[in-house]
């Protein structure tokens, strides 16, 4: 008689079937098969830019790394109530590729929205695609791959502005958070691949989308007291229009605002109206100040109650 823990192969007998999965994890990974790879691509990519589109608008208020904060704390949230990971039984080395790919998503949000708060979202995204498409130009090695991030990269060169004001023009640190945001994207590729193979279905991503929040949660948290006054600047009465807004930047109640850019800690004074300029930081404007359109006031500038600049160079 055979070991009952044993199975006794004979050509006339069927091997038993593995256990069959629990109607839940079936359902679920049927659901997920069922979806096509296009389907889901395509998903991904207008999550991502509608959510970036969004989050522009946050970081006017609180702050490129508050909104991380916020988008990875909301995910995380979001994904471990609908994952509900299992850790039991999990190896070293599954741990390390799932705290890769949590810095990485850390690292590609605060280097994306860093960005965002000093370039077009358009220019940020472009520049943030060459990281994806450089990775599967390196992966393939076929001409056609190549071609396309040299033409990806000559967009970049365009959109940039280096062509039309020369490199004097081109906003450098707003570029290289870009194109670390890129470089991250690829990294963050590869450990998804990696912590695909190792964890079941999403709960890698949901336990990486959790360790980068609590990677970004201290910054984030060092960051609010200047996003909370940024959230308090805009006075009673006052119009703020297609406007950025810096951390700590003062509206005056009654002031009219649009098309405009306000540095960091300025002060705007009450019933001041300012239509396309930019007030660098720590600038002070008094009441009732009037500037042209295209006038730019250099930081640190102290204007008076009543004052009209009609010159573009502070």
């Amino acid at each position: 008689m055979p070991d009952p823990g044993t199975i006794e192969m004979h050509p006339n007998r069927v091997a038993p079937s593995p256990p069959a999965a629990s109607s839940e994890g079936a359902a679920h990974h049927s659901y997920v098969a069922a979806v096509p790879a296009p389907l889901m691509v395509l998903g991904s990519i207008v999550s991502i830019q509608v959510g970036s589109a969004i989050a522009s608008g946050l970081i006017r208020e609180v702050g490129s790394v508050v909104t991380v904060g916020i988008r990875l704390a909301v995910a995380a949230l979001v994904m471990l109530v609908l994952a509900r990971p299992l850790v039991r039984g999990k190896r070293r080395t599954d741990w390390l590729v799932v705290l890769a790919l949590g810095a990485s998503l850390a690292a590609t949000n605060l280097c994306f929205y860093g960005a965002l708060g000093r370039l077009p979202l358009g220019v940020v995204v472009t520049v943030e695609f060459l990281g994806p498409l450089g990775l599967a130009a390196a992966l393939s090695r076929t001409p056609a791959h190549l071609a396309a991030v040299l033409l990806a990269l000559a967009g970049v060169v365009a959109v940039s502005g280096a062509l039309q004001g020369g490199l004097a023009s081109v906003e450098t640190v707003g570029l290289l958070l870009a194109a670390g945001a890129g470089v991250g994207w690829a990294v963050s590729i590869l450990a998804t691949r990696a912590v695909g193979a190792r964890w079941r279905q999403l709960d890698g991503l949901a336990i990486a989308l959790a360790i980068g929040a609590v990677i970004v949660a201290p910054a984030a948290a060092a960051s609010w007291d200047s996003a909370a006054v940024t959230l308090g600047v805009i006075g009673a009465g006052a119009v703020v229009d297609g406007s950025v807004l810096f951390d700590g930047a003062w509206i005056g109640a009654g002031a009219v605002i649009s098309d405009s850019v306000i540095g960091r800690d300025a002060r705007v004074g009450e019933r001041t109206v300012l239509r396309d300029v930019v007030i660098g930081d720590r600038v002070r404007l008094g009441a009732h100040v009037e500037l042209t359109s295209g006038a730019r006031v250099w930081p640190d500038v102290v204007l008076a109650d009543n004052s009209v600049r009609f010159s573009s160079d502070g």
